[in-house]
């Protein structure tokens, strides 16, 4: 019994760390290959990556929203854009407070100026301030992270940083401990076509 137990043990270390290879390669052929771009409504981008995450979200209570203003179709790598989708409710999910009765994941997208902007936001656990400068980069974890053993490797928003980045679009974050997280993906006009 024992023995099988350490065999569970091995298996489940085997596949983190396979999974975490699999994502340092993702890392580098986003900017050895480039990417694969094309016309695509960004209601069907969100739509692929909830569908990803919904038995999460479901087994966490978490209700799930999405208000995107004018439907726009976005120029890009849908393929890198869903998996950035998925990192970030993925994470609001991973970090959910299980305190509150009511726990939700936002995803609107408004108009700007110059650009869209593309909000997820959450009211999880939030995150200290002095870990918001960090969090982008790779293995970064922060201390609660770590103790609640979520089975990250810190790479996650690292790959998100980086698709985004070789898009040229970029990504900002904003938290309060205890209230939540929201992260800001701004969409450029040149890469929108809004009907």
């Amino acid at each position: 019994k024992i023995y099988k137990e350490y065999l569970k043990d091995i298996d489940s270390e085997i596949d983190r760390l396979t999974n975490l290879i699999q994502k340092l390669l993702d890392l580098t052929k986003i900017t050895e290959q480039g990417l694969n771009l094309v016309e695509v409504p960004l209601i069907e981008l969100i739509e692929d990556s909830i569908k990803v995450v919904k038995p999460l979200a479901q087994s966490s209570n978490v209700w799930i929203t999405v208000d995107i203003q004018n439907n726009p179709t976005v120029l890009c790598d849908p393929e890198r854009i869903v998996e950035v989708l998925i990192n970030l409710i993925d994470n609001s999910l991973k970090y959910t407070d299980l305190s509150k009765t009511e726990r939700y994941v936002d995803i609107t997208g408004q108009n700007r100026t110059n650009s869209y902007l593309l909000s997820i936001e959450d009211n999880g656990i939030g995150i200290k301030e002095k870990d918001l400068e960090s969090i982008f980069e790779k293995f970064y974890r922060s201390d609660f992270s770590r103790s609640r053993d979520t089975g990250g490797a810190g790479i996650g928003l690292s790959i998100v940083y980086n698709i985004l980045k070789a898009h040229n679009w970029s990504i900002g974050v904003e938290s309060k401990q205890g209230k939540g997280t929201t992260f800001k993906i701004k969409i450029p006009n040149k890469f929108l076509l809004i009907p």
